[in-house]
């Protein structure tokens, strides 16, 4: 999940973790915040690759097919990800 916030922080009813608990949700929490302006210039590319997708004929970087997640993570990724969960009912 993806947060939108300046400044990410702990609400008062985890204060019976330990420091290091608290130090890796604060960091997992400020890993996965993404400021407004970003959220925006994504939206906005995402929209003009899609049109340039749905154009028959054009050289294009997204390819809007049926995708299946076929295997669950097994903790040997490596790197930062944005996923997208396009579903029938949700956009997550």
């Amino acid at each position: 999940m993806l947060a939108i916030s300046s400044s990410p922080s702990l609400p008062p009813e985890h204060s019976r973790w330990s420091r290091r608990q608290r130090d890796i949700v604060t960091q997992l929490a400020h890993d996965l915040t993404v400021p407004a302006s970003k959220l925006e210039e994504l939206a906005h590319e995402f929209c003009r690759q899609m049109g340039i997708a749905l154009n028959p004929g054009r050289t294009r970087d997204l390819v809007l097919i049926p995708t299946f997640v076929s295997t669950r993570p097994d903790g040997s990724e490596r790197g930062c990800r944005l996923a997208l969960d396009l579903g029938s009912t949700n956009f997550r």
